[in-house]
């Protein structure tokens, strides 16, 4: 961890049980996250600017298909 610092991954997890489908029942995506040395705060304000990074981008990306789907939709900051 010393060498490499912070290391991250983002992977789609999948929880399996009986199903009559091909598909899983829950699926969903996580970050993995291994922080050699970090402090409580800093482990906060990391997620908090992954999120806020994370939709801008959508919103740059998608954000006329946000207006189609919710005409009201405003985006703040």
């Amino acid at each position: 961890m010393p060498a490499l610092g912070k290391v991250f991954c983002i992977m789609p997890s999948y929880r399996a049980e009986l199903s009559k489908t091909r598909r899983h029942l829950a699926e969903f995506t996580h970050v993995e996250a291994e922080f050699g040395f970090l402090k409580y705060h800093e482990l906060l304000e990391f997620i908090e600017n992954m999120v806020v990074r994370v939709s801008q981008k959508l919103v740059e990306k998608g954000g006329e298909l946000f207006k189609q789907m919710n005409p009201d939709f405003v985006r703040s900051m």
